[in-house]
């Protein structure tokens, strides 16, 4: 599980509390099974396929990097439901499944990805280790995965190794490469007065740590863990340094020492105020799951979005909306 403890002493104890570690494919398929035949109108299965089926998993979703094959099954099972089929009779499906998962502005129906949702709610945890720093559990994870959690971009790869519940949340940060999303700049720090950020460890400024930038004047560091307050603060209405060397700076050191400083005047991130956290989809001080989800979804489904959107009116009854759209898809079966 990433602690310490073996998988199956966690097991053991999860199921003396009757708790279920792992998703149970049959569960699922009962569930739906028994949704089977309750509704026979599309509509119908379309409200029932957004308030139910879509939200079964979110426990799991919000905590475990789901199977692909577990995603499969979830996906297959939502569109035999929505098209009125079950698991003995399997209906046509008339519009490809990825149309109808898109939002009404860009053509579909809004019941959304499963895909998008879990990476959306186990992407909220790299927002939480970022701005939960102080706390026992982001401590014990930095005392495995070193101080960036696993989650810095030089050791995502290795980091994404293994089983534990930590290293498949790690896993959502590689995988989102692949569509050209990087959690790893998705969250940008206001630093404040820099009490809360390392002034050697941290990336700040710069775009890079100062330790690798300015390893030689790392190593003459004092106080290596030395946050940006410790190093640079506001004094008569002007920006002072507080270096601390083991000796003093003589030759090519005192030139490095001047780059440095200006580097950090050019900084404008600096004020009097405490650090926060920004998560820039938005541009909000709160990860908020179905913005990201989302994001998520645009990336995933860029390929079956439609020019035209979905028509939507609170006076239009939803079986008109819902007929009205198949009609501009051309997906109305007629003999010919």
């Amino acid at each position: 599980m990433g602690v310490g403890v073996s998988k199956s002493d966690v097991e053991n104890l999860a199921a003396r509390l009757g708790y279920c570690l792992e998703i149970d494919k049959r569960e699922i398929h009962e569930e739906v099974i028994g949704l089977e035949g309750t509704i026979d109108v599309i509509w119908g299965r379309l409200t029932l396929l957004k308030s139910v089926l879509s939200t079964l998993l979110v426990y799991f979703f919000s905590l475990f990097h789901t199977p692909s094959n577990v995603i499969s099954l979830l996906k297959k099972l939502r569109r035999i439901f929505f098209w009125g089929g079950s698991s003995n009779d399997t209906k046509i499906s008339w519009v490809k499944w990825e149309f109808i998962l898109v939002s009404y502005g860009e053509g579909g129906l809004n019941i959304g990805s499963l895909k998008a949702k879990n990476w959306a709610l186990v992407g909220k945890w790299w927002w939480h280790f970022r701005t939960e720093s102080n706390t026992l559990w982001v401590r014990v994870i930095k005392s495995i995965y070193g101080r960036d959690g696993g989650l810095g971009q030089e050791n995502l790869v290795s980091s994404a190794k293994g089983n534990s519940v930590w290293g498949n949340i790690i896993k959502i940060g590689k995988d989102s490469l692949n569509i050209g999303l990087n959690f790893n700049v998705l969250f940008d720090k206001k630093l404040g007065d820099g009490r809360d950020t390392f002034f050697w460890e941290d990336i700040w400024v710069g775009g890079m740590r100062l330790k690798d930038r300015f390893s030689r004047l790392f190593r003459l560091e004092v106080n290596q863990m030395a946050s940006v307050k410790d190093r640079v603060t506001f004094i008569k209405a002007s920006w002072e340094f507080l270096w601390q060397w083991s000796r003093n700076l003589t030759g090519r050191l005192v030139g490095e020492l001047k780059d440095l400083g200006t580097l950090i005047l050019g900084f404008t991130g600096l004020d009097h105020g405490e650090g926060k956290w920004i998560c820039k989809v938005d541009n909000s001080e709160v990860y908020k799951t179905r913005v990201m989800t989302r994001k998520i979804e645009d990336l995933l489904l860029a390929g079956h979005c439609s020019n035209t959107s979905t028509m939507r009116n609170k006076l239009l009854p939803q079986k008109v909306g819902l007929f009205i759209w198949r009609v501009l898809k051309e997906r109305i079966p007629v003999r010919v």
